[in-house]
């Protein structure tokens, strides 16, 4: 029994990241793709159970909020203002619009969620003056005003083809971007996974960018200065033999 006990916890798990693509279309062949049912119908699940729990007299906030907070004093810091304009790139359901408009109950918070069609048509039912779905990015101002104090792409540049063109259309358009729920390796290269989920999660799989960190900065810093860093403990995944924590980043753009 001690032996069978040993060898099944050895097994490798057939759920998590797993490497070895050389393009983000091999890797899409092999998966069911990020806009597959389940993971549409478990995103309105979650955002269910997120609202029936929600409270907007709570003032507890969860570690990922505390993050964000963080962040956001720094901007305030800069610059005092009492509203403020978000463009949140894959943010789904838009829990992290409650939850900021909870604590920032004294400023006006406007936000804009850029999703799939999927997606988006899943949640413009509950779209209301201070909160949309979008299906693009906006275009950038001819005259390079930053239309949005921040824009916000949090666990979503890894599931697109091409992170680096969004990355460059959200510095157009905020005078902050962060990048946070982000996997990053050692070394000049990028590398491409397949992410398949637990099916206690829903059953899906899907293309998944592990940036290399020095690459992504290197892009970054010629058009933005890095103002802020942190881990994500809630994120970590085993990669490559590695153990790998996410991390957030925020950059002020110039």
């Amino acid at each position: 029994m001690k032996l069978a006990n040993l060898w099944r916890r050895r097994k490798k798990s057939p759920y998590g990241f797993f490497s070895g693509y050389s393009t983000w279309e091999e890797a899409l062949k092999d998966s069911t793709s990020y806009m597959s049912g389940p993971i549409i119908e478990a995103t309105v699940n979650e955002r269910q159970q997120f609202m029936s729990k929600f409270d907007p007299a709570d003032l507890f906030v969860d570690d990922r909020t505390q993050q964000l907070l963080s962040a956001l004093a720094v901007i305030q810091q800069k610059k005092p203002i009492t509203s403020f304009k978000v463009l949140d790139f894959g943010g789904g359901a838009g829990p992290y619009f409650y939850v900021m408009r909870r604590a920032l109950a004294h400023m006006e918070i406007d936000w804009t969620i850029v999703e799939t069609e999927e997606m988006a048509d899943a949640f413009r039912r509950f779209e209301e003056p201070h909160l949309r779905w979008r299906t693009s990015l906006p275009e950038a101002s001819v005259s390079g005003n930053k239309p949005f104090d921040l824009c916000l792409a949090s666990s979503s540049l890894p599931y697109v083809p091409m992170p680096y063109d969004i990355l460059q259309k959200l510095i157009a358009l905020g005078r902050f971007v962060i990048t946070n729920r982000m996997a990053f390796i050692d070394g000049p290269e990028d590398k491409i996974a397949v992410q398949r989920v637990p099916p206690e999660i829903f059953t899906g799989s899907y293309p998944a960018w592990f940036f290399s960190r020095e690459k992504l900065l290197a892009f970054m810093q010629k058009y933005s200065h890095l103002t802020l860093r942190w881990k994500v403990p809630q994120d970590a995944f085993n990669f490559e033999g590695k153990r790998i924590v996410f991390e957030g980043y925020m950059f002020e753009c110039l």
